[in-house]
């Protein structure tokens, strides 16, 4: 007998998810982690909160904790412990102390004899400023400079060489010339002095004679503007001496004028600003040893004291007169 075989029953295809259905499942999802997610935060903060409160002492009882030295110091055995200065307390780095200025210098010699700064003018202060050479004049004018003082260059007559004067020197640094003090104007005068002195050996041809015979031809020297280039370029003469002004070309020829001084003449020069003034001066050239020139600074002892390269002061050099018999 033929069987029959039964076909089993198909399955049925399963329907898609509604999409609205599921991102509501997933938003409720997120919802209920979030929740349990922030109480157990809150849980955790009240847990730290009651630990810090249980720890903390009162403000009756709480002490202040000693501070701690980054480098703790050793204490001495023999005595007691010291505590660490604070900051405040430690004693500062010592400090250098400063040079006194010209005005300190002045303000204390004064205080010293019944004076004030008030009693200097201002232009001897700046002298002694730049030129600590001339502090004894600087300091001692009010008490000199209205005195008459004897000057006398009878002790130079022996002396070899051209005489170094000095223009701030008390015998005449306090008689005004051109309408200053000598001290701060008469280079001029004081180098004139010097040449005819060593060429004359005449007593009278001091600093002061030199200025009053400037200030009495207005060709040689005008208040305000000091000596003037006519007093080397005739004055000389009507001493008695020889004059030659060189040209640009010789002033600045260090063999011609080497040998003008080795034939025993002596040399007056006016200079710019530079290594020996910082406005304009007169000086002597006296001499040449060993390649270097002999000053006579009527300004600085300094400066008279030591030689000096050609190249030292050539590019200030405006004018040059060779002096002789």
């Amino acid at each position: 007998m033929n069987e029959t075989r039964k076909t089993p029953p198909r399955p049925k295809s399963r329907q898609p998810l509604n999409p609205v259905f599921v991102l509501m499942g997933l938003s409720i999802a997120v919802l209920i982690a979030l929740i349990v997610f922030m109480a157990m935060l809150k849980s955790k903060q009240k847990a730290v909160a009651d630990s810090v409160r249980f720890t903390e002492p009162s403000a009756s009882t709480a002490t202040t904790p000693e501070p701690t030295d980054p480098e703790p110091s050793v204490p001495n055995t023999s005595q007691p412990a010291a505590t660490t200065p604070s900051a405040s307390t430690l004693p500062s780095e010592p400090t250098i102390p400063s040079e006194p200025t010209a005005a300190d210098i002045i303000a204390d010699f004064a205080a010293q004899h019944g004076l004030t700064l008030a009693d200097y003018p201002e232009e001897l202060i700046a002298l002694l400023e730049r030129n600590p050479e001339a502090q004894e004049f600087v300091l001692n004018y009010p008490l000199e400079h209205d005195k008459e003082h004897t000057v006398d260059i009878s002790g130079y007559a022996t002396q070899e060489g051209v005489p170094l004067f000095i223009q701030w020197d008390q015998q005449w640094g306090y008689v005004d010339f051109a309408g200053k003090l000598a001290g701060l104007s008469a280079c001029g005068p004081t180098c004139m002095s010097m040449v005819a002195y060593h060429f004359t050996r005449n007593p009278q041809y001091t600093p002061v004679y030199m200025m009053e015979f400037a200030m009495s031809n207005k060709a040689y020297a005008v208040n305000g503007s000091g000596t003037q280039w006519a007093f080397f370029q005739k004055g000389p003469q009507e001493l008695g001496l020889s004059v030659q002004e060189l040209t640009l070309e010789q002033s600045q020829t260090e063999s011609y004028i080497a040998k003008t001084l080795q034939a025993g003449k002596v040399i007056v020069m006016n200079v710019r600003p530079g290594v020996f003034t910082t406005v304009g001066h007169y000086l002597l050239l006296t001499g040449y040893e060993d390649g270097k020139f002999k000053v006579n600074d009527p300004n600085s002892y300094e400066n008279s004291e030591k030689l000096w390269e050609f190249e030292e002061f050539s590019d200030q050099v405006r004018i040059m007169w060779a002096i002789s018999e």
